[in-house]
């Protein structure tokens, strides 16, 4: 039977819908969800242990937003203690699973140097072209240091606008060699990265990355995964997967109704492609839930 890795939703969406956290509250704050691993570390845990009970077999620790910089700027940490808090966004994911009593992966989380601008950049790219590797690469580091040391089962490098970043922070990698990875891209028609470049060359670049075993989509609209599949059908790497987690379309006050994408994850198995399968924003336990059906069904009939 195919193994494919039912990820997690959306932490921010549940926290929402599910935590009693107010959404324009969390949205305006730079430090986003990471205020909440600071402030609420419980409510964290309880969002991991939602996605955990939903069926998930990896959860993404609350770190996507956290960095030294933004804990020192934003919330008047030291640089040991902003630390600290990142690392505990480990410790808090692995009690979760602890306490659930399931075999559940923990992925590091690492966003785009693009978070740290507040201007949505991670959606264009617009700061590749006046950022050098050096600081992508000096901003990189220090998550990747801090979660490597706390032993996740593996980093999420997700949300990246470009290629050129994902390649800096595959670098980084290199560092630890026996931890491993996934690269997930932002776009906006699944043949190029929100900053231009085209999967081919994506495909072709980092399966020279042995550590990298999945690449794909997260954060945008599920439209682009049929265009995403049609170009890794050729040129995605044998040592790798494909690794899907679009948004849910109805960002609407109340969310009660089925993942608006789920008649589309069988089709997408079809494909042969995919190692791991979740969703981004909008995604709640309950549609994780019925991801997992969705997928255990496939393998059923197949």
């Amino acid at each position: 039977m195919q193994d494919i890795k039912i990820l997690d939703g959306g932490l921010c969406t549940d926290l929402f819908f599910n935590g009693g956290f107010d959404r324009a509250t969390v949205n305006n704050d730079p430090l986003w969800s990471s205020r909440i691993i600071y402030e609420d570390p419980n409510a964290i845990k309880s969002s991991h242990l939602r996605f955990i009970n939903a069926g998930c077999d990896v959860i993404s620790t609350c770190s996507y937003q956290a960095s030294v910089k933004g804990y020192v700027e934003h919330a008047g940490l030291t640089e040991e203690k902003a630390e600290d808090v990142i690392g505990s966004s480990v410790d808090v994911a692995k009690q979760a699973v602890k306490e659930s009593g399931r075999n559940v992966l923990v992925a590091g989380s690492i966003s785009p140097y693009g978070t740290i601008l507040h201007d949505m950049s991670e959606y264009t790219g617009s700061y590749i072209d006046t950022t050098s590797e050096k600081e992508l690469c000096e901003f990189h580091r220090q998550n990747v240091r801090i979660l490597a040391t706390k032993e996740v089962d593996f980093l999420a490098f997700e949300t990246l606008p470009s290629l050129k970043e994902a390649v800096v922070l595959a670098e980084l990698l290199k560092e630890y060699p026996s931890l491993k990875a996934w690269v997930s891209f932002t776009t906006k028609d699944g043949v190029h990265t929100s900053y231009g470049e085209p999967f081919t060359e994506v495909f072709k670049t980092l399966a020279g990355y042995k550590q990298v075993e999945a690449v794909g989509l997260n954060c945008c609209s599920f439209k682009c995964v049929s265009s995403l599949l049609s170009v890794a059908k050729n040129n995605m790497a044998k040592h790798q997967k494909l690794i899907i987690y679009p948004n849910n379309l109805d960002y609407g006050p109340s969310r009660t109704g089925p993942l608006d994408w789920l008649p589309e994850v069988k089709p997408w198995l079809e494909s042969n492609l995919i190692g791991y399968i979740g969703g981004c924003c909008m995604t709640l336990p309950n549609h994780v839930a019925e991801i997992k059906q969705a997928v255990v069904e496939w393998q059923v009939q197949k």
